[in-house]
């Protein structure tokens, strides 16, 4: 009977070990909120899904006068490559490629499709400060959007630094934000980038989240683009994450929506 007693303390002792040593998954995925947290080190963490997206506006976009424009964009695959460098420092890689379909109610002669691999970025996410009371958990991310000898997209890199934020406002409550400017092409222009998201768990495996986010050129300081979401995600595993979430555009002048899921994974668990 000593002997069951102490293989059931050992048993006991060993998985709450475990599970200090393997924490949960935490994802720069499904939101646009990227997280503070940083890969634990020597893991790798495989992020990756799809996101179909509608756009529709009327418009004079021809000889064939006012009519609707409809474009399509698909992302398959959306891929984020994470790995853990040391306590305070992870190094990711990210690519995507993205199918474009344009189609005319009037003009269906000039409907068209294309596909390209979007530029691959590279860069880094540092931990600055523990969450400590009213001080957030801090990260930065600074990445770099390289062109692919393959793409037909912008030739010029793309810079880009975020700033991440996350308070834990109750037991299962918590909110994420980030700020930060991004590059936005050969013009050598640039987008504030903001955004806000909401998260709690239902259960055990469930979470769910609302966001808002968006971006502002900075030169021309026009109008913000601005979009809400919001989505599902489920803990299958300790390092196994599925994920569902959707959302539109909130300026008035598209119709703009998107839908998308995704799977993410760390190994070693």
């Amino acid at each position: 009977m000593k002997k069951i007693k102490l293989l059931f303390i050992c048993l006991l002792a060993f998985n709450t070990v475990n599970s200090q040593t393997n924490p949960e998954i935490i994802t720069d995925r499904p939101d646009a909120t990227e997280s503070p947290y940083t890969i634990p080190v020597s893991k790798l963490q495989i992020e990756g899904g799809f996101e179909y997206g509608s756009n529709k506006e009327t418009g004079n976009f021809g000889i064939f006068g006012n009519q609707e424009k409809k474009e399509i964009n698909i992302k398959t695959p959306t891929l984020l490559f994470r790995y853990g460098l040391n306590d305070i420092t992870e190094i990711r890689a990210g690519i995507e490629y993205i199918t474009n379909k344009i189609e005319y109610s009037g003009s269906p002669v000039d409907n068209s499709t294309s596909g390209d691999l979007q530029n691959l970025t590279l860069g880094a996410k540092f931990k600055i400060t523990k969450a400590d009371g009213w001080i957030p958990e801090t990260a930065v991310i600074v990445e770099g959007g390289f062109p692919l000898i393959v793409t037909t997209t912008t030739k010029s890199i793309i810079p880009s630094i975020v700033f991440c934020f996350e308070n834990e406002l109750s037991e299962r409550l918590s909110m994420a934000y980030n700020f930060g400017v991004e590059g936005e092409g050969e013009d050598g222009s640039a987008n504030f980038l903001y955004s806000i998201s909401l998260g709690t768990d239902i259960s055990k495996k469930v979470g769910v989240f609302v966001e808002y986010f968006g971006q502002r050129n900075i030169r021309l300081n026009n109008v913000p683009i601005s979009y809400i979401d919001g989505g599902f995600t489920f803990l299958a595993k300790n390092n196994l994450q599925f994920d569902i979430y959707g959302g539109k555009k909130l300026n008035k002048e598209t119709d703009e929506f998107f839908v998308g899921a995704g799977v993410s994974y760390r190994i070693p668990n």
